[in-house]
């Protein structure tokens, strides 16, 4: 009796070889193809890489358009990404817009302001305050901006914003005015040139040269 062949038996019948599928993009192109054609597809395209379609470019509503008109003749989100470099947002964003309207494109909501922010008449009146000042010019330079001084000596911000909450009182008790540190904020962005007093550094070197 011929020996027992030992191990596993080998299948007789050859492997099937799947097909591969086209990935999600590939397949996406495709239907972009079937719908418009491939000239089509890259003419859209080309039209596409030619214009500035970043937020606030030159044609960032043209390029708005070109979506728009994929999203009516039927095409995907999918679809369009496939053919064109669209933020993930972008496509659905517009295909809202066609669903509520077009007269909603372009249209944001306008940024509410905090409720901590002092209002317009909040920062007249402040300016108001600013023009009570008795300042007196620095010598002219032209290497810096003008700059303007107190003329009362041993004056401190300190003083300068306890004068203004007064005055501001005295006009309104229940006026808002601004915190010590919101004050010298304003100050320093709306009148950068105003200083409490002279240092020896607020002379050019030709004034000390002149010896003015």
């Amino acid at each position: 009796m011929p020996p027992r062949a030992t191990g596993g038996s080998q299948s007789t019948v050859p492997p099937r070889k799947r097909k591969k599928r086209a990935d999600r993009k590939e397949a996406a192109y495709n239907r972009a193809v079937e719908l418009l054609g491939e000239e089509k597809v890259q003419e859209i395209r080309r039209e596409w890489d030619s214009l500035e379609t970043e937020f606030g470019g030159r044609e960032w509503e043209q390029s708005e358009g070109v979506i728009l008109q994929l999203l009516q003749q039927g095409l995907s989100e999918r679809v369009i990404r496939a053919i064109l470099s669209v933020g993930g947002s972008r496509a659905p964003r517009l295909r809202k817009v066609l669903k509520e309207g077009i007269d909603t494109l372009h249209t944001r909501r306008s940024r509410a302001a905090p409720a901590h922010a002092f209002s317009d008449s909040d920062l007249a009146t402040f300016k108001n305050h600013c023009l009570t000042w008795i300042l007196e010019d620095g010598f002219p330079c032209p290497h810096r901006r003008p700059r303007q001084f107190f003329n009362e000596p041993g004056l401190t911000w300190k003083v300068v914003h306890a004068r203004y909450e007064a005055d501001v009182k005295r006009e309104d008790p229940n006026a808002r005015t601004m915190s010590y540190s919101r004050f010298i904020q304003y100050v320093h962005k709306l009148y950068p040139g105003v200083h409490l007093s002279r240092t020896t550094e607020d002379d050019c070197d030709c004034s000390t040269r002149l010896d003015i």
